[in-house]
């Protein structure tokens, strides 16, 4: 793996659009955990929906909402 640049492997700015989406997601919508254990939102369902508002515009912002939706089902797994 010599030679190997980081940045061209890995987003750095995608993460933090993530994380900076999390945080504004918790003051509007409240906490994650809470929203997702009483089931009020389907993470699978709601990245499939993201992938496919992308697929249509074009638009990467949309890509990272479906990464969050991914990562709230690791985090708060509803498929059974």
């Amino acid at each position: 793996m010599a030679n190997m640049k980081w940045e061209e492997e890995y987003s750095e700015q995608f993460d933090e659009l993530a994380k900076n989406r999390v945080k504004m997601s918790y003051h509007k919508y409240g906490s994650v955990k809470n929203n997702y254990k009483t089931g009020n939102v389907n993470a699978l369902e709601s990245m499939k929906l993201c992938v496919q508002k992308y697929l249509d515009t074009g638009n990467t912002e949309y890509l990272v909402d479906a990464r969050n939706y991914l990562m709230f089902e690791f985090m708060y797994p509803q498929h059974p």
